[in-house]
């Protein structure tokens, strides 16, 4: 009986166990990270893609030194960058700072192509059309 249960369990181990063992496989063969086991992040995925196109999307945000907001520039950051995540796209935040300016204006760069400046209270409609010039410029898969 317990020669029976370990057999068992040698193949319900087998049998969770394969499909991680064959993908981990694949992957150090083609380094194709859309198939690496529970390690999928954007970070790997962007990595991989970056090398092919060698496009990224920047969001530069002119916060002016008199500029008066309700919100800190790093909760200015995370809501950019959660807006690009909801399309599934990535976005490298930077802050320059502007002296002598009460405005805070968000430019949006892909390559050689700017979208902005945009006052804070349209950033939003930037995206759509920087994440439809990024996924035209990239090349098929």
């Amino acid at each position: 009986m317990i020669e029976r249960n370990g057999t068992y369990l040698a193949v319900i181990i087998l049998l969770v166990a394969a499909p991680a063992t064959l993908a981990t496989t694949y992957f150090a063969i083609t380094k194709d990270p859309t198939v690496r086991p529970l390690a999928l992040t954007r970070e790997s995925e962007a990595e991989a893609l970056g090398a092919r196109t060698g496009l990224e999307i920047v969001a530069q945000v002119n916060w002016g030194s008199a500029a008066r907001a309700d919100f800190s520039q790093a909760d200015l950051g995370r809501r950019i960058t959660r807006a690009f995540y909801a399309h599934g796209e990535s976005v490298r935040v930077e802050f320059v700072q502007v002296r002598g300016s009460d405005d805070i204006t968000v430019t949006y760069m892909m390559g050689a192509n700017r979208f902005g400046p945009n006052p804070i209270s349209t950033a939003a409609d930037g995206i759509r059309a920087v994440i439809s010039a990024y996924r035209l410029s990239a090349p098929p898969d």
